[in-house]
């Protein structure tokens, strides 16, 4: 019996999470029905039986810090209301006792109300336009062999209590996988990376620049699952999956036990 092809994993870890480019806001009516000429390889099936639907894993932490968020500003705007309503009771008249703090509070508390608010509906939101788009077959997720990575920008932000922190870019060329064995050459969206690209250079196979990223058996990082929309003309894939360890190995397992692979693995 002949064995399984195996895919050596990559080491990277990749990090785009809900702010994946996948399924555009503006185009959330088009992936809203389902797509007639969806994968039948049986990827769906396999991620579904392995885990939770897309990017599960991206919402708690965030939604539980802008939950932290509403709280506190409602405990502000509270405390700015409860007083303005005593002074006015008090008084008959918000002139003879306009209280400058009681405003503060009130408005710093509201505002903080709002943004958590408007954080988690567009966290939800995204989510959502995102497991609805899979569900109706206009996601698939194949595997990809990663080329060369090299360093896109470096974003910074900066607090009084943890200081400078900085946020490292990174994109990469691919080929994608499919399940009749071809491979497509393919583009990574932009993706987050916690270190700087000195650290990278040394551990991993990286490029200088975009020009100079390569693919091949020895210029690559290995394999990755990729989602990729299955509307015409996409040259981008996202190396942010969203899926499960689980799921990802069973996505894995399926293309190595079940897809026919290239002749060659020299490219």
């Amino acid at each position: 019996m002949t064995q399984p092809t195996r895919m050596p994993r990559t080491q990277l870890k990749f990090k785009s999470g809900l702010e994946n480019p996948l399924v555009p806001e503006r185009d959330e009516d088009y992936y809203a029905s389902p797509n007639p000429m969806r994968d039948h390889s049986g990827v769906f099936e396999a991620v579904n039986a392995a885990g939770p639907a897309p990017y599960r894993g991206a919402l708690p932490g965030r939604i539980a810090f802008f939950l932290i968020f509403v709280l506190f500003g409602s405990v502000f705007a509270l405390i700015g209301f409860r007083f303005l309503l005593s002074d006015l009771s008090n008084t008959g008249s918000w002139r003879d006792k306009f209280d400058v703090i009681d405003i503060g509070f009130a408005a710093i508390g509201s505002i903080f109300v709002l943004v958590g608010a408007y954080a988690i509906s567009r966290d939800l939101s995204r989510r959502r336009r995102i497991v609805t788009a899979w569900k109706n077959g206009w996601i698939d997720y194949y595997p990809a062999l990663v080329g060369q990575f090299y360093h896109c920008r470096t974003d910074v932000s900066s607090s009084s209590g943890s200081g400078r922190t900085f946020y490292y870019y990174y994109r990469a060329p691919l080929k994608v996988l499919h399940p009749d064995g071809s491979l497509k050459e393919m583009h990574s969206f932009e993706f987050q990376m916690k270190r700087n690209p000195d650290w990278y250079r040394t551990r991993f196979n990286m490029a200088s620049s975009a020009e100079d990223a390569k693919l091949d058996d020895w210029n690559n990082n290995g394999w990755a699952i990729v989602g990729i929309s299955r509307r015409p003309g996409q040259t981008h894939a996202e190396l942010d999956s969203g899926l499960t360890k689980k799921q990802r190995e069973a996505v894995f397992n399926l293309a190595e036990r079940n897809w026919r692979m290239p002749n060659s693995w020299s490219w």
